[in-house]
Order: structure tokens, then sequence, then C-alpha cells
């Protein structure tokens, strides 16, 4: 098998873990600690009445996900194992094309 083909292969695997990953926050919201939100703010003529929510440096919102401490855990981890990963493959097909 060629070099050239096992980088494809390589990178589409941490591709494809990485869309996987994505999709476990999504699916297990109470394990990462996140809460649904109804919004800041409803425009009324022009105004903004406040329905609750200032979270966020009090900017207005429409209803959404906030997230808990997990869930900024797992984005910082994965960002960290993809970095580490891609200088992996970089260290391991430097010279792909010497």
């Amino acid at each position: 098998m060629s070099k050239n083909l096992k980088l494809i292969i390589d990178v589409v695997l941490v591709g494809t873990l990485l869309m996987a990953v994505s999709f476990v926050p999504e699916n297990a919201r109470e394990f990462f600690g996140d809460w649904l939100c109804q919004g800041s703010g409803e425009a009324i003529k022009d105004t903004y009445h406040y329905t609750g929510c200032n979270y966020g440096g009090g900017g207005f919102h429409d209803p959404e996900w906030h997230w808990g401490f997990r869930h900024y855990v797992w984005m910082i981890m994965g960002l960290a194992l993809t970095i580490i990963r891609v200088i992996g493959l970089v260290k391991k097909y430097d010279n792909l094309y010497e």
C-alpha cells in the first residue's frame, strides 16, 4: 500500500471519528450538564421585554441550550486530541512528498 493511500486512510479515519464523537453531547445533554434556556428577551414594538435569562454577558438570544462545565471539558479534550493526532500524522508522513 502506498504512503499516499495510508495518509488518506488516516485522515478519513480521524475525520470520521471526529464526526461520530460530535454527536455525543447532543444525545447526552444531562451528562454534560447542559440546560435549556427560554431566551433572554423578545422583541415587542422595537423594545425588549426580559423573559428571564441574561447568561453570557446579558446579550439577547433565542431559546437555546447553554453548555455545562463537562461540555467545555469535552470540547477542549477533543481539540487537544485532534491537534496531537494531526501533529502525529505530520511527523509520520513528513517525508511523503520529498
